[in-house]
């Protein structure tokens, strides 16, 4: 990672679980224990063209309606407009950003919904929940449009899109990283490699980027650490790449972490001090 000092947004009052930068990466969505949303305005931070008042606030809208902790947050990859959300009051959220209004409330899952992530063409929705199941929505009219479940049921806690809109790729509690074909519901195995210590349950995170077709699988805890970088969604995976690098957190757990490309500002969400911090990769 590099040595530039982060620059921290602040605002909620409770610990930050997940954040979503918008496809033209202006803004930033957060989520957060304290039951909100907020979109963030980064410009004034980021390389490139300025707000016109580049002291205002950086929040520049609250999102309001879930009644317990908000775990996760997307941006519409078509439009900055438009936020789906997820929620342990087991909904999930469409929000529209310029007004802040929810415009659309679904009751999900039976559990609390770990996970919600829009199609590259912004035209459906996956989330995944502690119950166990994965549901594709239709991001226009809220409705299921279908219901895929392993066999053994383990609670999920992360469900995306490929870039290729194929797949659904799902962590879960059980230690597992699996692929998901949902045209068929048939779960594909993915091999996850340990480097100095564990990968397990809650402490991992994965990442598919369409940066060279690469899946990056991260430790998330008191440290940062790209612990591997596979190079195709093959049976006979390999481990390519190993780099490391610590933000500079050192007293506050990372909950979560989100490229906004490939070789410029990373974005991490701090648990335990309410806000979350832009730091350069090396």
């Amino acid at each position: 990672m590099g040595s530039l000092d982060p620059s921290r947004l602040r605002g909620h009052t409770q610990g930050v679980s997940d954040l979503s930068w918008s496809t033209d990466s202006n803004y930033l969505c957060s989520a957060s224990d304290d039951r909100t949303l907020r979109i963030w305005d980064i410009r004034s931070i980021l390389p490139g063209p300025k707000p016109a008042d580049p002291n205002a606030d950086r929040c520049i809208r609250v999102l309001k309606g879930h009644t317990n902790f908000v775990f996760s947050a997307n941006f519409n990859p078509q439009t900055s407009s438009q936020v789906a959300s997820g929620g342990f009051d087991c909904t999930v959220r469409i929000w529209d950003v310029s007004s802040g209004r929810c415009i659309r409330a679904i009751d999900a899952h039976s559990e609390p919904v770990t996970s919600v992530h829009f199609i590259r063409d912004g035209s459906i929705i996956v989330s995944g929940s502690h119950d166990g199941s994965c549901k594709i929505w239709d991001a226009g009219t809220g409705s299921c449009l279908k219901t895929v479940i392993d066999d053994k049921k383990p609670a999920v806690s992360c469900s995306m899109f490929s870039p290729n809109g194929k797949f659904i790729l799902v962590a879960t509690l059980d230690d597992s990283l699996k692929l998901c074909n949902y045209a068929t519901g048939k779960f594909l195995k993915i091999n996850v490699f340990e480097v100095d210590g564990a990968v397990r349950g809650l402490e991992a995170l994965a990442e598919l980027r369409d940066m060279e077709h690469v899946v990056h699988i991260c430790k998330v805890g008191r440290k940062l650490e790209l612990i591997g970088e596979i190079a195709s969604l093959a049976d006979d995976l390999e481990r390519t790449h190993v780099s490391r690098g610590k933000l500079p957190f050192d007293t506050e757990a990372t909950s979560t972490f989100h490229w906004r490309d490939a070789k410029v500002e990373v974005v991490v969400a701090d648990q335990d001090s309410e806000s979350c911090a832009l730091e350069e990769p090396s």
